[in-house]
C-alpha cells in the first residue's frame, strides 16, 4: 500500500473506532515528497479522534434563550427527524441516537417536567420501520393518555409514511406550503443480484432447514410462494396503517381511496384532501399549542442533551448513519442491511441511509 492509501485507510479505521466508542484512537503517519531537484520535504500529519462522550439526559432549553422558571407555563418542542429506526446510529459529528429511544426519553421529561401545558412535534421525516412507528405510536398513545395536554404537529420539510403515521395523532396540523405529506403506504426494498455476483464469481451455496427461511435474499428472485407472503404481510401492516390514521383524522374516506396508495401530497394538497388541518409556520403550532392549551404567554422549550448546538426553532441536531460519511453512494442490495425490514416510508432512495 502507498504513503498515501496507508494515510487514508488509517483515518477511516480512526474514524470507525471512534464512533463505535473505542478509548482514543490516535493516527500518526508520514509523507514524503521528492522532486527531480535534489530537494526533499517530509511531512507529518497527526489525527486525533476520541469518542462522542455521554452527552447527559435530556434538558429543558428556552427556545429563545434566557432562563425559564421552573414552574412557567411552556410549550415543549419535540423533534421527529430523519428516518425512525430502532438502531443506534453514529457519524462523524453525529450525537448516534436510536430514534425510537430518545423519542420516548423525550416524552418522559415532557411528562415529568412542570408546566408543560402543550407539545409541538416537530416534524422531519419520511418515516422508517413498521416496528419503530408501532413502539413510537404506541409510546405516544400512553404520553396522551396519562398527560391530556394538547398536541400540535408541525411538517417543515417531510412528514410521510411513519412520519405521517404519528403526525395524524396530534389534535391539529399544521404544515408548511412547500412540506411533502402522506406517504401512507408499506415497502420492503429486495434485490435480484445473482446475475451481478456471478460477474464477480462469488457463487451462493446456503445450507438451510426451511424452504422460506431466505426470501428476499439477494441471491435469487422471489419465488412465488415468497411473494405471496410478503405481500400478506404488507397488506397486513397497510390495513393497520390505514385504520389507525382514519381513527385519529376523522372524515378521511374509506378505502380504497387514492390517499391510501402511498401517494405524498403538497402541504396545499394535504389541506384538500384531509391529511392535515392548516397550512401554516412553527411560529404559528407553538401559538396554537399555547392557545389549546390554555396560556397564549406559555414559553416554548426544546428539550434536547446539554451543549446541543441546536438552539432556533429551525436547528437539526446531526444524527446519522456513519455510511453518510463512509459510503456516500447508495449501492442498491449491497448498502441495504440497516432497512431489511418493512418500511412506513416515502424515500426514492432508501437504502442511503
Amino acid at each position: 500500500m502507498t504513503r498515501t492509501g496507508h494515510f487514508w485507510f488509517t483515518c477511516a479505521l480512526a474514524m470507525s473506532c471512534s464512533i463505535a466508542g473505542c478509548s482514543k484512537f490516535i493516527v500518526r503517519t508520514e509523507a514524503l515528497m521528492r522532486t527531480e531537484r535534489p530537494i526533499e520535504a517530509k511531512a507529518t500529519a497527526t489525527m486525533s479522534m476520541t469518542p462522542a462522550p455521554d452527552a447527559g439526559p435530556i434538558v429543558v432549553m428556552p427556545l429563545h434563550g434566557g432562563v425559564c422558571s421552573p414552574d412557567a407555563p411552556k410549550v415543549a418542542v419535540i423533534d421527529l427527524d430523519g428516518p425512525l429506526l430502532n438502531q443506534n446510529f453514529g457519524a462523524v459529528g453525529s450525537y448516534g441516537e436510536n430514534p425510537v429511544n430518545i423519542f420516548r426519553e423525550k416524552l418522559a421529561v415532557a411528562e415529568s417536567t412542570p408546566g408543560v401545558i402543550g407539545i409541538v412535534l416537530r416534524v422531519n421525516t419520511p418515516g422508517g420501520s413498521v416496528a419503530a412507528t408501532e413502539i413510537m405510536v404506541s409510546n405516544l398513545r400512553q404520553f396522551k393518555e396519562r398527560r391530556r395536554v394538547p398536541i400540535v404537529a408541525c411538517v417543515l420539510d417531510v412528514g410521510a409514511g411513519g412520519g405521517y403515521y404519528l403526525t395524524s395523532m396530534a389534535d391539529h396540523v399544521i404544515a408548511y406550503p412547500s412540506s411533502l405529506v402522506g406517504g401512507i403506504g408499506v415497502i420492503i426494498n429486495l434485490y435480484n443480484l445473482r446475475e451481478t455476483l456471478g460477474t464477480w464469481n462469488v457463487l451462493p451455496q446456503s445450507i438451510k432447514s426451511g424452504d422460506n427461511i431466505d426470501m428476499g435474499t439477494v441471491n435469487e428472485a422471489l419465488t412465488p410462494e415468497a411473494d405471496t407472503i410478503l405481500k400478506n404481510l404488507a397488506r397486513e401492516f397497510h390495513e393497520a396503517f390505514i385504520q389507525d390514521v382514519r381513527k385519529d383524522r376523522e372524515g378521511l374516506p374509506a378505502p380504497p381511496s387514492e390517499i391510501y396508495d402511498g401517494r405524498i401530497y403538497s402541504g396545499r394538497q394535504a389541506v384538500k384532501v384531509g391529511l392535515i388541518d392548516r397550512i401554516g409556520t412553527l411560529e404559528d403550532a407553538l401559538s396554537v399549542a399555547a392557545e389549546m392549551g390554555g396560556c397564549p404567554g406559555a414559553t416554548p422549550v426544546l428539550l434536547h442533551r446539554p451543549g446541543d448546538v441546536g438552539r432556533t426553532p429551525y436547528a437539526v441536531t446531526r444524527n446519522e448513519s456513519i455510511t453518510k460519511d463512509i459510503i456516500p453512494l447508495s449501492i442498491p442490495g449491497l448498502s441495504q442491511r440497516e432497512m431489511p425490514t418493512f418500511l412506513y416510508m416515502w424515500d426514492p432512495l432508501p437504502a442511503s441511509h
